[in-house]
């Protein structure tokens, strides 16, 4: 069991209060709010009535990852332990390496299907774009 503290740990000690309704289970993630980003993002892929327009699917997995994010923030400065540079240097460990494979197999598997110029620059433009800043034509 990890020695983080919890929303409910901290407002405890805080309150001297045992009973916190909106307290986190424990600490660490909430593998069934990740559940629920994974069925938004299936059920629009999935075409299931009311998650088609609009992106809803989406737009849940934005929310409930926002969720998750806000409270480990809230957790770590509660503790006294939160850092941005750390906050940025887990997100940037997390989505970075799956960013240059997946750049990379797309880039090696083009060339095995017929691109039409334009299609093949905007494919060119999408691969620098994770190394350059957007620009406008």
């Amino acid at each position: 069991m990890s020695s983080e503290p919890t929303f409910a740990t901290v407002a405890q000690r805080r309150a001297g209060d045992s009973d916190i309704a909106w307290a986190s289970p424990r600490a660490g993630r909430l593998i069934y709010i990740d559940g629920l980003r994974a069925i938004a993002i299936v059920a629009f892929h999935a075409r299931i009535p009311g998650f088609q327009s609009g992106f809803v699917g989406v737009d849940v997995f934005f929310v409930i990852s926002g969720f998750l994010i806000t409270q480990q923030i809230v957790s770590q400065t509660l503790a006294g332990r939160f850092s941005a540079k750390d906050f940025y240097a887990r997100r940037i460990l997390r989505i970075l390496p799956p960013l240059l494979l997946v750049t990379a197999v797309t880039l090696a598997l083009a060339p095995l299907f017929p691109l039409l110029p334009l299609e093949a620059r905007e494919l060119a433009d999408s691969a620098a774009a994770i190394f350059w800043p957007a620009r406008r034509r």
